[in-house]
């Protein structure tokens, strides 16, 4: 039997291996120079930034930062095993941490920034934390959309998530409704927004959908998001599904945006 941090990081692992394709994609966009100095926002278990280390930025340097700290020492035996040297975990959650003035020439956050009641305050420190001509890279799932019935338990699964996040002060659709304006505001420049498509029809994603309904299901009954009866045949349903039956539309929104260069 799995503890909750068990059970939350292997679904982190699956999650990485589910949307990876779409990062690499987003990333391809930016044309950072792989001599960069990256900074993964809410890394989880290092997947990631481990990846950023070995593929993206091999002639750089990574930090993954993360506030459990369960994560991060899993974060950082990941790189120990695989020998990778030029990567780095700190333990902080992203509004308190120190970004310093003109260190990273990436900020990368993936499903983070949603679960921050004040995100302008983070994408404000951030800002300051940017080199000139820097780039910020923020990834926020959208709402999952069914294409026929056997989706559903999975649509309903997602919209929970969502619901869970508003709960706890968060907001998961910030990407789409808010961000491009706040980034404006602070001062970026060279905003883009893009939509990314997933494939769902995958062992990863079904299992991780699995994985957060038992890992979440005390807080759904909580919060009064879901009865005992509906997790449970939801919880059912997702037991008998096959990635081959299942073919909902995951989709990632993508918004990127830069630090103005530095005046001649």
């Amino acid at each position: 039997m799995l503890s909750e941090r068990e059970e939350a990081a292997h679904r982190y692992l699956l999650l990485d291996r589910f949307l990876r394709g779409s990062t690499q994609l987003g990333l391809a966009k930016l044309e950072v120079p792989t001599t960069a100095s990256v900074l993964d926002l809410g890394c989880g278990i290092g997947e990631a930034a481990c990846y950023f280390a070995k593929e993206n930025f091999p002639n750089g340097r990574v930090t993954g930062l993360d506030a459990v700290q369960v994560f991060i020492a899993l974060a950082a035996r990941k790189a120990a095993e695989e020998a990778i040297q030029n990567v780095s975990f700190v333990c902080s959650d992203a509004a308190t941490f120190e970004y310093g003035t003109n260190q990273y020439d990436l900020v990368y956050a993936r499903l983070t920034l949603r679960h921050i009641a004040d995100r302008k305050q983070v994408l404000q420190k951030v800002f300051k934390g940017l080199k000139p001509g820097g780039v910020i890279f923020i990834e926020e799932s959208e709402p999952l959309r069914g294409k026929q019935r056997s989706d559903w338990p999975l649509v309903q699964v997602h919209a929970w998530g969502f619901q869970l996040v508003s709960a706890g002060g968060g907001s998961p659709n910030f990407a789409l409704e808010e961000l491009p304006e706040q980034l404006k505001d602070l001062g970026y420049v060279d905003i883009t927004t893009c939509r990314q498509t997933v494939p769902c029809d995958t062992p990863e994603y079904l299992e991780s959908s699995r994985l957060f309904l038992q890992e979440g299901e005390q807080r759904i009954l909580e919060q009064g998001i879901a009865s005992r009866a509906q997790i449970d045949e939801i919880s059912e349903l997702l037991e008998q599904a096959s990635p081959d039956s299942i073919s909902p539309e995951f989709a990632m929104r993508q918004v990127t945006a830069r630090k103005p260069n530095a005046p001649d």
